[in-house]
């Protein structure tokens, strides 16, 4: 067979893979994790299994092509995120090395490919909880930057994070998560409760909040990276902000009384 042939048989075994999890999935995106699975024999885990294996397959039959390199890892991302059995929680991380694998796989100056990606990965990361609310946020806002706020997909991105800000709060602090390693820490909690209670409350501290949201992603990522940054950021940033917010909460305390 011909280069051109392998691809074009790469590409349709996936296809029938689609068609196939599709059927069996219904689109769903994602299954969440629950504490009690023991049905470990369960069908569905069989069925994926499969599935992964035709998704090899075709790549080996295209195995330097892009496109059917991302047609199988957004397939492995979805099979992944709805395993059901044993190892949920560990399918749940490989799903999330997947996504960030398709978004490398993303040929420059495709946004429309990035923007459906970034979706799905945002609607994933609000459905597992291994990812987390913050990086299903940052997804998310990532899509509606691309589509546009006004956009039948950037409206379905809004709705998402709007739901996912009044279920669980206006969502954790990206670099103080970042450097304290838990969006549970106290720090980030005192710095979220701040910033929905007194920031939110007004224009210069939303405008303050919308900038935030846009730069803090980059940002954190690259102090996630360093134990040297996340030192640094929590001794002169962290630290320090907490502590102004104590202070302003006391006064506050002080003057009601």
């Amino acid at each position: 067979m011909t280069q051109e042939t392998d691809i074009k048989v790469a590409l349709s075994l996936l296809e029938d893979v689609n068609t196939k999890v599709q059927a069996e999935l219904g689109g769903r995106i994602v299954t969440p994790i629950y504490d009690d699975y023991e049905d470990y024999n369960n069908p569905l885990k069989k069925f994926c299994g499969d599935m992964l294996t035709e998704c090899k397959i075709a790549e080996k039959k295209a195995p330097s092509n892009n496109e059917v390199l991302l047609k199988s890892t957004l397939l492995k991302a979805q099979i992944h995120a709805n395993w059901i059995g044993n190892l949920i929680k560990s399918q749940h991380k490989t799903a999330m090395e997947y996504y960030d694998q398709a978004l490398s796989l993303v040929e420059e100056g495709d946004t429309e490919t990035e923007a459906l990606i970034r979706y799905r990965y945002g609607i994933f990361c609000a459905g597992s909880k291994i990812a987390g609310k913050d990086k299903a946020i940052q997804n998310l806002k990532r899509a509606m930057e691309i589509v546009g706020e006004d956009s039948e997909h950037g409206i379905e991105c809004a709705k998402e994070i709007a739901k996912l800000e009044e279920k669980q709060g206006g969502g954790g602090c990206f670099i103080a998560t970042a450097t304290l390693g838990s969006d549970s820490a106290e720090e980030v909690i005192i710095l979220s409760v701040f910033r929905d209670n007194i920031l939110q409350k007004f224009y210069v501290g939303r405008k303050f909040i919308s900038t935030y949201y846009n730069v803090s992603p980059f940002i954190a990522n690259i102090i996630s990276g360093s134990n040297l940054l996340k030192y640094i950021t929590r001794f002169f940033l962290i630290a320090p902000s907490v502590r102004i917010v104590r202070l302003f909460n006391r006064l506050c305390a002080i003057k009601k009384a």
